[in-house]
């Protein structure tokens, strides 16, 4: 008896934990992964804008190669989108949203049936010795509880993914040259 009276109690608090400890998180998330390539700032732009070309450097689709990957709207502008689906990535859409030719993209994602958007950028900054290209994350008002418990796990579970695909591209377009 004694048992079930300390699980019951442990369940509450818990439970307890789950729902007050998220009150304090916060409501937005970010994250962001740098690297240097050794190519023109519009060389590494004309890369990443073109979604035809990102399952050469994605992680995301090397970690499903049977997934299904398509885009639409007009290529490099504002609207072009990339869909996809897959049992391990699941399924999403990202939309070009912002544009600064050279300099900047972003792009408006959402996840499935996961109510509410985020936002992706890349930033191309000419350095000495080439580009430094930073890769970005970040959502706003994460929905109690659970949108605000997974924001504390976004760095852990996209920072090195981030940095895998900053690698494979700053591959990419060096081998290119």
């Amino acid at each position: 008896m004694k048992f079930l009276k300390i699980l019951g109690v442990l369940i509450l608090v818990i439970f307890a934990l789950f729902l007050i400890v998220p009150i304090f998180l916060p409501k937005n998330t970010a994250l962001s992964r740098s690297v240097v390539i050794a190519v023109a700032p519009k060389v590494a732009y004309d890369r990443v804008i073109d979604f035809k070309t990102w399952q050469t450097w994605d992680p995301f689709s090397a970690t499903e190669p049977t997934a299904q990957f398509s885009t639409a709207g007009a290529e490099k502008k504002i609207g072009y989108s990339r869909s996809w689906s897959g049992k391990k990535i699941g399924s999403g859409t990202m939309t070009l949203s912002a544009l600064e030719e050279g300099k900047h993209l972003s792009t408006a994602m959402t996840f499935g049936k996961e109510p509410g958007t985020s936002e992706a950028f890349f930033d191309f900054e000419p350095v000495t010795g080439g580009t430094k290209v930073t890769w970005g994350y970040h959502q706003e008002n994460l929905k109690y509880p659970g949108q605000r418990i997974m924001g504390l796990m976004m760095n852990p579970m996209l920072g090195g993914a981030f940095d895998k695909g900053l690698a494979n591209l700053k591959k990419v377009l060096e081998e290119k040259k």
